[in-house]
């Protein structure tokens, strides 16, 4: 019996010292999350750390995008540019992470040549290229319950973590969980606070523009009604035309404004969209584009009606914009987890994935006489009514969704 528990004890002592530098490994990662600000590297200590815990050879970790519904690989060890290429967006039932998605819960494969989620399909070979036979993949959820992201290591032969290896992870996954919600928070806060810095500017400096427009517009029209100035018709016209257009912009910055009264009462959304529909069609219609739309039973919800005709308009004249061959564009509005959702879609080409993310900031816009604030209007106005507001993109075109809480039907 000697021999036995000399070894056993050895084995608990050896276990016990993995443990404790995995856990001090874990809280070197805590101190660097409340600290320090490098995302990246932070993401790439994650990986190392899930790595070393469950004893595997490679790991990755994604963040899940809502607007696309998939997970895109954000950080990882010991993958090359196929795996990562092939792996870069995965969505749901995708490999084992797809699954994980799919099933709202961790994915183990012991074989991934044994697995019906790898077998038949472009991923198996993809993983045997890159020496993954086993693969662990562990849903990222904060502590809302929203899915967040996707932890995966991955083994050089069939493999299984064991219980306790798990148990640590799960801790590394509530920490990466916390991390990547933060980041995406001071994200959001950032943007708002842009849009307050921007807001607070037009309302100080508008209305002071606008008051000298008026009384130059006023004198030009003036001078349009004289029999001397009639040789002059086509530059006035230009003139009070230019003016128009300077206040349509200032109007628009004057939407950007935190402190903007907004006038809501109960009605009814597809009242607002049939209102508007014949110039929508006809704008559609003059560039060459089908117009549709799909206007679903929904209940009363609490809005500016004013404020959000003005949103139908940019994000409609955006996506009519967005479609340079003949296309369609299509407006929605259906109940989806228990709030109305308004959908604006178009079939243009889509947004280019190194500006997604600066969707909605003043000031950045793709066009050559665009100033780019239509979509910070946008989001402004959906603050304003507590709504939501995402979008999805893609090469067959981009859907913008509106999302309006409603009390009816919580």
């Amino acid at each position: 019996m000697e021999p036995f528990i000399t070894k056993k004890c050895l084995t608990n002592k050896n276990r016990l010292e993995i443990e404790l530098s995995i856990m001090k490994r874990l809280h070197h990662i805590s101190t660097r999350f409340i600290c320090e600000n490098n995302f990246q590297d932070l993401l790439a200590e994650i990986v190392e750390a899930a790595v070393i815990i469950t004893n595997a050879n490679m790991g990755n970790i994604q963040i899940y995008d809502e607007r696309s519904s998939s997970l895109q690989i954000v950080a990882h060890s010991g993958f090359k540019k196929p795996f990562l290429d092939f792996f870069s967006t995965v969505h749901t039932g995708q490999a084992a992470c797809g699954a994980a998605m799919k099933l709202k819960e961790r994915v183990i494969i012991e074989d991934i040549t044994q697995s019906p989620i790898f077998i038949n399909t472009p991923s198996l070979d993809v993983m045997l290229d890159a020496g993954a036979w086993a693969v662990q993949s562990t849903p990222l959820y904060s502590r809302q319950g929203r899915l967040v992201g996707m932890l995966s290591t991955h083994y050089h032969t069939p493999s299984r973590p064991n219980d306790q290896d798990l148990q640590l992870l799960d801790v590394l996954a509530r920490q990466s969980a916390d991390i990547i919600e933060r980041v995406q928070i001071e994200t959001r806060i950032a943007h708002i606070d842009r849009l307050n810095l921007i807001g607070e500017m037009a309302a100080s400096l508008g209305h002071e523009v606008r008051n000298p427009m008026t009384t130059v517009r006023g004198y030009l029209q003036l001078f349009q009604k004289k029999d001397e100035f009639k040789a002059f018709k086509s530059q006035l016209d230009t003139m009070v035309e230019e003016l128009d257009r300077a206040n349509l912009i200032i109007s628009e910055f004057l939407s950007l404004a935190k402190n903007k009264v907004v006038e809501l009462k109960y009605d009814n959304l597809n009242n607002t969209i049939y209102t508007l529909y014949p110039l929508l069609q006809a704008e559609a219609f003059r560039l060459g584009h089908d117009f549709q739309m799909d206007l679903n039973e929904i209940p009363l919800i609490n809005y500016d009606d004013r404020e959000i005709r003005q949103l139908i308009h940019n994000l409609v004249r955006n996506g009519i914009e967005a479609m340079k061959t003949r296309g369609t564009l299509k407006i929605k509005t259906y109940i989806e987890d228990e709030k109305v959702v308004l959908s604006i879609q178009d079939t243009g080409t889509g947004i280019a994935k190194d500006i997604q993310e600066s969707i909605g900031i003043p000031f950045r816009t793709t066009k050559d006489n665009g100033i780019g604030i239509g979509l910070s209007v946008c989001y402004r106005i959906a603050q304003r009514h507590e709504a939501e507001l995402d979008f999805v993109t893609g090469s067959n075109g981009t859907k913008f969704f509106i999302r309006f809480k409603n009390k009816q039907l919580a």
